[in-house]
């Protein structure tokens, strides 16, 4: 009698599966958003996992940075949809009405516009409960499990974060440039530093604060009576539509994602 071959759950094996899967999952990522992958990304998945398989003990940091990876794919998956269902039907090009109840092509849009954005409040506060526990992971591994246990995570990555002597300028520059984003200074009169803002104070708190700002959408999302459908369902101008604005969320993930990925590359580099 022929054994059957035991079925597993996925996990990536081998160095050649690691190419093989990054090889899949940037095409998809491509056709999915229908734009390139940031050169930062470019082989990073196979390099790291061949940097924690020789000197990480476990995969536990390798599988963290995949399912960010996966997260941080699915917002911008979300993101595209709603921009590419507004410039197809809601640009300034197409005559507004007054009201989405008289169109079902325009109800739908917007709805279909109120789904992505729906999910993308709790994926991208999903992307930063991760992203800080990667941190953990880089400079205290011990303390991930209190991290990852804790009732408030931002209070338990303020709690441990407090106590590291430093951390990679590219975590801290990448805060320092989402500031001066989100203050609407011109980046041609503001000259960053090489260093970032520094740390842990005030970078922990500033840090913690653009998390806050989303938390205020996804908890009245997740525990409230909804805040996304007053905008997403509405006639208002882009610009007035808070929903929106949501993508500024997006844009300091894509930051500090490139922060992220730098920063373990030269932590490979350091180590061989």
């Amino acid at each position: 009698m022929v054994k059957q071959e035991e079925k597993t759950t996925f996990s990536i094996q081998s160095l050649k599966e690691a190419q093989q899967f990054e090889s899949l999952f940037n095409k998809y990522a491509a056709a999915s958003t229908n734009s390139s992958r940031d050169p930062t990304a470019n082989g990073f998945l196979t390099t790291l996992y061949s940097h924690c398989q020789e000197h990480c003990g476990s995969g536990r940091l390798f599988n963290a940075v995949i399912d960010l990876e996966f997260t941080y794919l699915f917002m911008h998956m979300d993101v595209c949809r709603c921009a590419g269902i507004w410039n197809e039907r809601f640009s300034p090009k197409h005559p507004q009405a007054d009201s989405v109840l008289h169109d079902l092509n325009k109800f739908s849009g917007k709805m279909d516009i109120l789904c992505s954005f729906n999910s993308f409040a709790f994926r991208c506060r999903s992307f930063w409960d991760k992203y800080l526990g990667i941190m953990i992971l880089l400079y205290e591994e011990e303390k991930y499990d209190q991290y990852s246990k804790g009732l408030s995570r931002k209070k338990a990555f303020r709690k441990i974060a407090t106590e590291w002597s430093e951390i990679s300028p590219h975590f801290r520059t990448s805060l320092e440039r989402t500031v001066v984003d989100l203050s609407q200074e011109s980046r041609k009169n503001t000259i960053l530093s090489k260093e970032g803002i520094p740390f842990p104070s005030p970078f922990i708190e500033m840090l913690l604060d653009l998390i806050e700002s989303l938390d205020i959408v996804r908890t009245a999302e997740a525990h409230g009576t909804g805040m996304l459908r007053k905008w997403s369902l509405s006639t208002l101008p882009l610009e007035e539509t808070r929903d929106f604005g949501l993508i500024n969320h997006w844009n300091i993930a894509n930051t500090f994602m490139k922060a992220l990925r730098k920063t373990l590359l030269g932590q490979v580099r350091e180590d061989l």
